[in-house]
């Protein structure tokens, strides 16, 4: 189909669509006769920013299922959560993500105080094959800066993970005069006994939806809540249609019910 040598038509025809649709209809009548949860899946699905500050209390409080969790699981939960609600980014962007990504650079002119902020490199994203055999696949840059509200902030997140690595649990600290030492270890590790294995989806989710029952937030998409609440977020706030559409690349969810395609070029920017 890439290559135009498949002539025949599209399978999904008149009947195909019909019969989907006539699916979507009995599903909807299924639902209005269970008296299912309508507020499932609709405008307040996800968090408030609220609601998010409660999250971010509640792993420093590592009160969780009634009981005090691991420092570890805590830290590292709070800034998985705080880097995909900050930079709107999938989850897989997080678990993937290698110390050998971040680095910071430096804003002039911001104000009375050296400022900074940190950038990480996204080496990979979804992609797209192309008739010419090759893909979309780019490079993205994701950046963060400080955050007035120390709750809310990932660069503390980011040094509090940090310290913890290093000074708490003395875990051997990068080594920069050998790339080969560092350079593929990941950002988030499963475990800090092992920290050249990266957190599995199963386990980022667990921890998330744990936390989520914790201060009562109810999302049907998991690991792609933060987009979609910190994209409400800023739409609440009115930032520009065009600012929010660069920084969820080329699908902008705003609302389940405002969801739509906007087209962009270059993801080559800093988001």
């Amino acid at each position: 189909m890439v290559e135009e040598k498949n002539k025949y038509p599209h399978p999904r025809g008149t009947l195909i669509r019909a019969f989907v649709e006539d699916l979507h209809i009995k599903r909807a009548d299924i639902r209005r006769a269970a008296y299912e949860d309508r507020a499932i899946a609709g405008l307040k699905d996800g968090y408030t920013e609220k609601e998010f500050l409660s999250l971010s209390k509640c792993l420093l409080g590592r009160q969780v299922d009634g009981r005090v969790i691991g420092q570890e699981q805590a830290l590292r939960t709070r800034l998985d959560m705080l880097l995909m609600h900050c930079m709107l980014l999938r989850s897989e962007t997080t678990r993937d993500a290698e110390l050998s990504d971040f680095e910071s650079i430096p804003l002039t002119n911001e104000g009375p105080e050296d400022a900074f902020a940190v950038i990480m490199r996204q080496r990979g994203g979804k992609t797209k094959d192309r008739k010419d055999g090759s893909t979309n696949r780019k490079t993205h840059y994701h950046g963060f800066l400080r955050h007035k509200n120390t709750f809310l902030c990932p660069v503390g997140a980011l040094a509090q993970w940090f310290f913890y690595r290093w000074e708490i649990t003395r875990e051997t600290p990068p080594d920069f005069r050998s790339r080969e030492s560092w350079y593929q270890l990941p950002l988030l590790p499963k475990a800090l006994k092992t920290p050249g294995e990266g957190l599995s989806s199963e386990t980022q989710g667990d921890w998330i939806r744990r936390v989520f029952e914790e201060v009562d937030i109810s999302s049907t998409k998991l690991l792609h809540t933060f987009r979609k609440s910190s994209a409400r977020a800023m739409d609440l706030k009115e930032v520009p249609l065009d600012q929010v559409s660069l920084m969820v690349s080329k699908l902008l969810l705003i609302t389940d019910k405002w969801a739509r395609y906007v087209a962009q070029g270059d993801g080559n920017q800093v988001r």
